[in-house]
Protein backbone atom coordinates (compact mmCIF):
# COMPACT_ATOMS: atom_id res chain seq x y z
CA UNK A 1 0.00 0.00 0.00
CA UNK A 2 1.38 3.69 -0.87
CA UNK A 3 2.31 5.68 1.90
CA UNK A 4 0.02 8.28 0.97
CA UNK A 5 -3.34 5.96 1.68
CA UNK A 6 -1.70 4.85 4.66
CA UNK A 7 -1.43 8.78 5.35
CA UNK A 8 -4.54 9.27 5.24
CA UNK A 9 -6.21 6.87 7.58
CA UNK A 10 -3.28 7.75 9.95
CA UNK A 11 -4.59 11.34 9.81
CA UNK A 12 -8.32 10.40 10.62
CA UNK A 13 -7.70 8.46 13.36
CA UNK A 14 -5.48 10.96 14.84
CA UNK A 15 -8.29 13.47 14.46
CA UNK A 16 -10.86 10.92 15.80
CA UNK A 17 -8.73 9.03 19.01
CA UNK A 18 -7.33 10.56 21.81
CA UNK A 19 -5.90 9.09 25.22
CA UNK A 20 -4.63 5.66 24.13
CA UNK A 21 -5.97 3.12 21.69
CA UNK A 22 -4.59 -0.14 21.45
CA UNK A 23 -7.69 -2.75 20.48
CA UNK A 24 -7.27 -4.02 16.81
CA UNK A 25 -10.01 -2.69 14.38
CA UNK A 26 -10.93 -3.66 10.92
CA UNK A 27 -11.22 -0.60 8.47
CA UNK A 28 -13.25 -0.51 5.33
CA UNK A 29 -10.40 -1.62 3.03
CA UNK A 30 -9.35 -4.52 4.96
CA UNK A 31 -6.85 -3.48 7.05
CA UNK A 32 -6.14 -4.32 10.48
CA UNK A 33 -5.18 -1.08 12.58
CA UNK A 34 -4.36 -0.39 15.78
CA UNK A 35 -3.36 3.10 17.40
CA UNK A 36 -1.21 4.29 20.12
CA UNK A 37 -1.53 7.79 21.15
CA UNK A 38 0.64 9.21 24.06
CA UNK A 39 0.08 12.63 25.21
CA UNK A 40 2.69 13.23 28.11
CA UNK A 41 1.09 15.99 29.07
CA UNK A 42 -1.42 13.63 30.88
CA UNK A 43 1.02 11.10 32.29
CA UNK A 44 3.97 9.06 30.91
CA UNK A 45 2.64 5.78 30.18
CA UNK A 46 5.41 3.56 31.30
CA UNK A 47 8.02 5.10 28.41
CA UNK A 48 11.63 3.75 29.93
CA UNK A 49 14.64 6.37 28.58
CA UNK A 50 18.04 5.43 28.02
CA UNK A 51 21.69 6.59 26.29
CA UNK A 52 23.56 4.66 23.72
CA UNK A 53 27.19 5.25 21.82
CA UNK A 54 29.19 6.58 24.88
CA UNK A 55 32.00 5.07 26.70
CA UNK A 56 31.63 2.51 30.15
CA UNK A 57 34.44 4.40 31.77
CA UNK A 58 32.91 6.43 34.64
CA UNK A 59 34.53 9.40 34.36
CA UNK A 60 34.43 9.92 31.10
CA UNK A 61 31.06 9.07 31.06
CA UNK A 62 30.65 11.71 33.62
CA UNK A 63 31.54 13.95 31.68
CA UNK A 64 28.53 13.58 29.41
CA UNK A 65 26.20 14.50 31.95
CA UNK A 66 23.34 12.13 30.75
CA UNK A 67 20.01 12.72 32.22
CA UNK A 68 16.34 11.91 31.54
CA UNK A 69 13.12 12.14 33.56
CA UNK A 70 9.32 12.95 33.72
CA UNK A 71 9.18 16.66 34.15
CA UNK A 72 7.69 20.46 33.03
CA UNK A 73 8.24 21.92 29.65
CA UNK A 74 9.82 25.35 29.75
CA UNK A 75 7.88 27.96 30.86
CA UNK A 76 7.52 29.34 27.05
CA UNK A 77 5.66 25.98 26.29
CA UNK A 78 3.12 26.35 28.99
CA UNK A 79 3.42 26.44 32.36
CA UNK A 80 2.97 22.94 34.25
CA UNK A 81 2.83 21.30 31.23
CA UNK A 82 4.47 17.87 31.46
CA UNK A 83 7.00 15.81 28.96
CA UNK A 84 9.76 13.11 28.68
CA UNK A 85 13.03 15.11 29.07
CA UNK A 86 16.42 13.89 27.80
CA UNK A 87 19.59 15.59 28.08
CA UNK A 88 22.97 14.84 27.26
CA UNK A 89 26.90 16.67 26.62
CA UNK A 90 28.02 15.06 23.33
CA UNK A 91 31.58 14.39 23.80
CA UNK A 92 32.41 11.94 20.95
CA UNK A 93 31.42 10.78 17.73
CA UNK A 94 27.56 10.91 18.39
CA UNK A 95 25.53 10.32 21.25
CA UNK A 96 21.90 8.40 21.11
CA UNK A 97 19.30 9.25 24.00
CA UNK A 98 16.29 7.38 23.11
CA UNK A 99 12.81 6.39 24.66
CA UNK A 100 10.68 2.62 24.51
CA UNK A 101 7.68 0.97 25.52
CA UNK A 102 6.41 -2.01 25.13
CA UNK A 103 2.47 -2.03 23.32
CA UNK A 104 0.19 -5.42 23.31
CA UNK A 105 -3.07 -6.22 22.03
CA UNK A 106 -1.75 -6.75 18.66
CA UNK A 107 -2.33 -10.00 16.47
CA UNK A 108 0.52 -12.36 17.32
CA UNK A 109 3.60 -12.91 14.32
CA UNK A 110 2.48 -10.31 11.82
CA UNK A 111 4.17 -7.87 9.90
CA UNK A 112 2.97 -4.44 10.43
CA UNK A 113 3.60 -1.18 8.77
CA UNK A 114 4.45 1.71 11.51
CA UNK A 115 4.10 5.34 10.96
CA UNK A 116 4.90 7.90 13.61
CA UNK A 117 4.12 11.42 14.31
CA UNK A 118 6.32 13.05 16.71
CA UNK A 119 5.55 16.12 18.56
CA UNK A 120 9.08 17.79 20.79
CA UNK A 121 10.17 20.77 21.75
CA UNK A 122 14.12 21.84 20.51
CA UNK A 123 16.58 25.04 21.00
CA UNK A 124 18.24 24.12 18.20
CA UNK A 125 18.26 25.85 15.04
CA UNK A 126 17.92 24.34 11.91
CA UNK A 127 20.49 25.97 9.85
CA UNK A 128 22.43 25.40 13.11
CA UNK A 129 23.08 22.77 15.54
CA UNK A 130 19.98 22.03 15.05
CA UNK A 131 21.05 20.09 11.79
CA UNK A 132 23.01 17.92 13.47
CA UNK A 133 20.58 16.27 16.05
CA UNK A 134 18.91 13.44 14.02
CA UNK A 135 15.23 12.26 15.18
CA UNK A 136 14.76 8.40 14.77
CA UNK A 137 11.86 6.15 15.61
CA UNK A 138 10.91 2.25 15.01
CA UNK A 139 9.94 -0.78 16.40
CA UNK A 140 11.00 -4.28 17.39
CA UNK A 141 9.63 -7.55 18.38
CA UNK A 142 11.66 -7.71 21.62
CA UNK A 143 13.48 -5.04 24.09
CA UNK A 144 15.99 -2.92 22.90
CA UNK A 145 18.62 -2.16 25.22
CA UNK A 146 21.93 -0.85 26.07
CA UNK A 147 24.52 -3.36 26.10
CA UNK A 148 28.37 -2.68 26.21
CA UNK A 149 30.81 -3.82 23.45
CA UNK A 150 34.06 -2.79 22.60
CA UNK A 151 34.48 -0.12 26.06
CA UNK A 152 30.87 1.36 24.79
CA UNK A 153 27.77 1.56 25.91
CA UNK A 154 25.43 0.68 22.49
CA UNK A 155 22.06 -0.21 20.86
CA UNK A 156 21.25 -3.83 20.75
CA UNK A 157 19.24 -3.11 17.50
CA UNK A 158 19.69 -1.50 14.48
CA UNK A 159 19.10 1.90 14.59
CA UNK A 160 21.29 2.61 11.19
CA UNK A 161 23.95 5.02 10.81
CA UNK A 162 23.22 9.13 10.36
CA UNK A 163 20.65 9.81 7.78
CA UNK A 164 20.29 5.77 6.20
CA UNK A 165 17.38 3.72 7.75
CA UNK A 166 18.05 0.59 9.87
CA UNK A 167 16.51 -2.35 10.23
CA UNK A 168 15.01 -1.13 13.67
CA UNK A 169 14.91 2.64 13.32
CA UNK A 170 13.73 4.92 10.39
CA UNK A 171 14.72 8.61 10.29
CA UNK A 172 12.56 11.62 10.57
CA UNK A 173 14.55 14.54 10.21
CA UNK A 174 16.64 16.70 12.20
CA UNK A 175 15.26 18.54 15.39
CA UNK A 176 16.07 22.44 13.87
CA UNK A 177 13.43 25.00 14.85
CA UNK A 178 12.72 28.20 12.88
CA UNK A 179 15.34 30.71 13.08
CA UNK A 180 14.66 34.33 15.21
CA UNK A 181 14.36 32.67 18.59
CA UNK A 182 16.51 31.22 21.16
CA UNK A 183 13.35 29.49 23.39
CA UNK A 184 12.69 26.13 23.13
CA UNK A 185 10.00 25.40 19.87
CA UNK A 186 7.39 22.95 19.38
CA UNK A 187 8.14 21.06 16.55
CA UNK A 188 6.25 17.60 14.76
CA UNK A 189 8.19 15.30 13.00
CA UNK A 190 6.69 11.80 11.03
CA UNK A 191 8.02 9.38 9.09
CA UNK A 192 4.84 9.48 6.91
CA UNK A 193 5.95 12.77 5.71
CA UNK A 194 10.15 11.92 4.82
CA UNK A 195 11.48 8.46 4.74
CA UNK A 196 7.75 6.94 4.85
CA UNK A 197 6.83 4.05 7.00
CA UNK A 198 8.71 0.73 7.33
CA UNK A 199 7.77 -2.61 8.95
CA UNK A 200 8.19 -4.60 11.86
CA UNK A 201 6.61 -7.77 13.04
CA UNK A 202 4.67 -8.74 16.48
CA UNK A 203 6.47 -11.24 18.61
CA UNK A 204 4.29 -14.14 19.75
CA UNK A 205 2.51 -12.62 22.39
CA UNK A 206 0.92 -9.82 19.99
CA UNK A 207 3.74 -7.66 21.40
CA UNK A 208 6.10 -4.70 20.26
CA UNK A 209 8.54 -2.72 21.74
CA UNK A 210 8.26 0.78 20.35
CA UNK A 211 11.50 3.18 20.10
CA UNK A 212 12.28 7.02 19.67
CA UNK A 213 15.25 8.64 19.61
CA UNK A 214 17.78 11.56 18.75
CA UNK A 215 21.79 10.85 17.33
CA UNK A 216 23.55 13.83 17.94
CA UNK A 217 26.77 14.50 16.24
CA UNK A 218 28.22 17.62 17.21
CA UNK A 219 30.33 17.83 20.54
CA UNK A 220 27.96 19.29 23.30
CA UNK A 221 24.56 19.75 25.33
CA UNK A 222 21.19 18.49 23.17
CA UNK A 223 17.82 18.34 25.21
CA UNK A 224 14.50 17.71 24.48
CA UNK A 225 10.91 17.33 26.12
CA UNK A 226 8.85 15.09 24.09
CA UNK A 227 5.14 16.07 24.20
CA UNK A 228 3.57 13.33 22.09
CA UNK A 229 4.62 10.09 20.63
CA UNK A 230 1.43 9.19 17.89
CA UNK A 231 1.46 5.73 15.95
CA UNK A 232 -0.26 3.94 14.11
CA UNK A 233 0.27 0.56 12.95
CA UNK A 234 -1.51 -1.48 10.00
CA UNK A 235 -1.59 -5.00 8.41
CA UNK A 236 -3.38 -6.82 5.86
CA UNK A 237 -6.33 -9.31 7.97
CA UNK A 238 -5.33 -11.81 5.38
CA UNK A 239 -1.83 -12.17 6.45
Amino acid sequence: MKSSRILIIWVGMLLAACGVVGEPAVADSGLLISSFLFDFSKEQYDWQADFADYPVDSAQAASYLLSATYTARPENLGNGVSAMMLTGNNQGEKLFMYMKKKVTGLVPDVNYTVIFEIELASELPAKGLGKEVLLKAGATYSEPKTMIDNGNYVLNVDKGESFNRGEDMVPLGNIGTTEGTKDFQLITRSNGETSGPFIAKSNSKGEMWLMVGTETTFHGITTVYYSKVNVILSSSNQQ
